[in-house]
């Protein structure tokens, strides 16, 4: 493979043949596959970016061998897609570098005594849900995974092998090495139980005590769970709730809670495959659309929920129909439960984990048409911001915490985990990444001092 990256206003590698030659890795500027790339991101800011080429490692010797040469040029930046989920320019796409997808690590390989499950780094969740069903297993969460770091080297991270880069791993983002897999626990699973409710506006005041009312159970119903969702769509307010329960049986949050005695206009809550919710899910944020999403957290509060409702109204009111504008305010809850198993196995960077009071993980999740609008929607989203914020440190309630997923290209997501977890997480770059590759040369999305984008 040849890789001649000419006519880049920043020098990047002229790529030697790798030792194991495999065609159609690299995507071109004029070429129908570079198009599709570039067309293959959730939001259109990150399509707008037009990269050098497109890399398609088909391994992992590949890609080492892609950073190790990267790494002999310092001026040319790298930007790393999975899955291209994120909602803002260069998370994980980059103008005139390289990007480097992974689309080709898209196993999903259950081990022979159906106690793990590999995942590769670029594959959807969908499709593992989808592969995982065929043998009747799920996963829940990460437990190993192979990583390529800034030098080329692979390492098999773990909580044994490297337990500061396994733990910097688990929330640090995308600061100390190129994730290709991850091994994670299976658990049997058959069919479940879930689906979308949908509410016209009278009754979200009912549904946000519900959402505050099931969060404080939530410890006590484990293989239930729920999200509550308003909505801003030509110029009216309506709102949904999504109900979940692992097993095939109705979700006691209907028995423990009021929400039954509230009326709805439509509902898809069936017995189901856990595929067939994600693939809803799916199908509900379309691709291509310009996208912000903003996050905040707070311990879960009444007054304050009713108070972030209030202002989401006032925000979105003085926005107006825009073209193609559909607001989603989303709440949802991290439970004492969740919050103690974060410490388990290894842990994570994260501030909450071990915390002992129900959280309300707040995410606005705008989407919209045209360029010109893009000033005034993320104006609205930083009004919101400030304004709940202000409402919840007067109230103590505010939690100093960012969820990555969730954050906006504006927010300082790793200074929010407190300066004990930051300063352990730089200690791990300056070990595994002492020259700073994963600083300076992929720039894109959210790095140890702050800085965010291109």
């Amino acid at each position: 493979m040849e890789m001649h990256l000419a006519g880049i206003t920043r020098p990047c590698p002229r790529m030697s043949k790798p030792r194991r030659h495999i065609s159609n890795t690299t995507a071109w500027p004029g070429e129908d596959e570079f198009a599709a790339e570039q067309n293959d991101y959730f939001s259109r800011q990150q399509s707008e970016l037009s990269p050098a080429c497109f890399y398609r490692p088909f391994d992992e010797a590949q890609l080492s061998y892609a950073v190790a040469r990267a790494r002999e040029h310092p001026l040319c930046p790298i930007a790393v897609k999975g899955g291209g989920h994120a909602s803002f320019a260069g998370a994980s796409n980059t103008a005139k570098g390289i990007t480097i997808v992974l689309r080709h690590f898209d196993q999903v390989i259950v081990s022979s005594d159906r106690k793990t499950v590999l995942v590769g780094a670029g594959t959807r969740w969908l499709n593992v849900y989808n592969e995982l069903e065929k043998v009747n297993l799920t996963v829940p969460g990460g437990r190993t995974g192979s990583a390529v770091l800034g030098n080329g080297s692979i390492l098999d991270v773990n909580r044994e092998s490297q337990p500061d880069l396994y733990w910097a791993l688990r929330g640090g983002g995308s600061n100390f090495a190129i994730v290709t897999h991850f091994d994670m626990y299976a658990i049997p699973h058959d069919l479940m139980w879930g689906g979308t409710r949908n509410y016209t506006k009278q009754w979200i005041p009912s549904l946000i005590d519900f959402y505050v009312e099931s969060g404080f159970l939530s410890p006590y119903q484990p293989s239930a769970s729920q999200i509550t969702t308003l909505y801003y769509r030509d110029g009216e307010y309506t709102a949904t709730v999504d109900l979940f329960n692992v097993n095939p049986e109705p979700s006691n949050m209907l028995s423990n809670t009021n929400l039954t005695q509230v009326p709805y206009t439509s509902d898809t809550i069936a017995v189901t495959r856990q595929s067939q919710l994600a693939e809803s899910n799916y199908r509900g944020q379309p691709d291509g659309l310009r996208q912000t999403y903003w996050t905040a957290t707070y311990l879960l509060d009444g007054p304050l929920a009713h108070f972030i409702h209030q202002v989401f109204e006032e925000e979105t009111a003085a926005l107006g129909p825009l073209d193609g504008l559909e607001a989603r305010c989303i709440m949802q809850v991290f439970a004492n439960n969740t919050l103690h198993a974060m410490t388990r196995k290894g842990g994570n960077a994260l501030p909450i984990a071990g915390g002992d009071q129900p959280l309300i993980i707040l995410n606005p999740a705008f989407r919209w048409q045209q360029a010109g609008d893009d000033l005034k929607i993320l104006q609205a989203n930083q009004n919101l911001f400030t304004r709940v914020k202000h409402y919840a440190r007067e109230r103590a309630l505010n939690v100093e915490y960012l969820y990555m997923p969730y954050a906006s290209e504006f927010q300082n997501v790793l200074e929010s985990y407190g300066p004990k977890n930051l300063d352990r997480l730089r200690k791990v770059a300056s070990t595994y990444d002492p020259e700073g590759f994963f600083q300076t040369q992929t720039p894109g999305y959210f790095k140890l001092d702050g800085r965010v984008g291109w």
